[in-house]
């Protein structure tokens, strides 16, 4: 057991009985350690993320990217073993670094869609985060459709038509779940419409996924 220290390295180590680490730490050093029995790591309390990228402090990224790829596999080994022991929101927090760790490896491209994925539903783990951006989308082209289609406008003063209003958050929503086309869609507005209907048609094919995705992973843990 492990009450208080600064730094403390598990390199290579191997554990048959319990480890527990309970006091605060400043730097966290698990490569290559096997836990083989249980592991009391309290990742908030301890701040092992904060704890395990001590030793990336001051690195470039660029020239360090190997100590970035021996980092983020450190975090692998906490997210297997909590999830051994079912503690699964620090399996998903330790997941969480890894990816924005391993991040720090990829190519621009690579880089760019896994920020957008992290932003998005932080790699997977957070359906509440991915249903949150779903509404904001919905919202945001329902706004879009009601300027076109000016039911807002501004003539001497902001000028509201509900009806139209209330039409364009439905067809927003209709044009997002791929359910169907609304009754805007005439022979005279559709071309209004046809690269913000295409935008929002592709992502809300990708954020249902998405969600699903999200959301079954939470259930058939």
């Amino acid at each position: 057991m492990i009450k208080s220290a600064k730094r403390v390295c598990f390199n290579n180590a191997m554990f048959e009985n319990a480890a527990y680490i309970n006091g605060p730490i400043e730097s966290l050093d698990v490569t290559d350690t096997v836990f083989r029995s249980h592991l009391k790591l309290d990742w908030n309390k301890n701040k092992v993320e904060a704890a395990i990228r001590e030793k990336l402090r001051g690195r470039s990224k660029n020239d360090d990217k190997p100590l970035y790829e021996k980092v983020s596999k450190e975090f692998v080994i906490l997210k297997e073993k909590y999830h051994s022991q079912g503690d699964y929101v620090s399996e998903d927090k330790a997941y969480l670094a890894f990816r924005r760790t391993e991040m720090e490896t990829k190519g621009r491209l690579q880089k760019t869609l896994s920020y957008f994925a992290d932003w998005v539903g932080q790699y997977g783990t957070s359906p509440l985060r991915v249903a949150a951006w779903m509404i904001i989308i919905v919202l945001a082209f329902g706004v879009l459709y009601s300027f076109v289609l000016e039911g807002i406008a501004y003539s001497g003063g902001l000028v509201l038509n509900i009806e139209t209003i209330a039409e364009a958050f439905y067809t927003s929503g209709l044009t997002f779940t791929t359910l169907g086309f609304s009754t805007l869609y005439t022979e005279e507005t559709l071309p209004r419409f046809m690269f913000a209907v295409g935008i929002e048609g592709f992502l809300g094919v990708f954020m249902i996924a998405y969600f699903t995705i999200c959301f079954s992973r939470k259930m058939l843990r």
